[in-house]
């Protein structure tokens, strides 16, 4: 089974979540537990949580590929803010650059292919 971005972000929450589960039942019931339950259920949250990192290092990584097909817009859209920011001397048109910078990099943040294209023709149009 292979899993999307959005699935392996939810199962990574999921996980830490019950690792937090796990953390909060040992310390609750520490004094009723041997030390030898304490220190398992110890370990097991550690396990947990270390699989809630893979699934986050795998969101991550399939963010990153979502993003590689975007990268030379991307870098196209950053040429002209560049190249815009250069010729102009109105205020507002450079605040209107920088928000749509702003928001770009927002939505590269997320690695949502359709918020990253939306921004970058609002970058197109702030430069033009």
């Amino acid at each position: 089974m292979k899993l999307s971005r959005d699935q392996a972000r939810t199962l990574a929450q999921d996980f830490l979540e019950i690792a937090n589960e796990l953390s909060d039942f040992r310390v609750e019931n520490f004094e009723t537990l041997s030390t030898s339950r304490r220190l398992e259920l110890n370990r097991l949250e550690g396990r947990v949580r270390h699989a809630a990192n893979d699934f986050l290092d795998l969101a991550i990584n399939l963010a990153v590929g979502d993003l590689d097909a975007q990268l030379e817009e991307i870098a196209g859209a950053t040429k002209r803010g560049k190249e815009a920011l250069d010729r102009i001397n109105d205020v507002r048109k450079a605040i209107g650059i920088a928000t749509a910078f702003v928001k770009l990099g927002a939505a590269i943040v997320t690695g949502n292919p359709g918020a990253i294209a939306g921004a970058i023709v609002e970058v197109g149009s702030s430069v033009t």
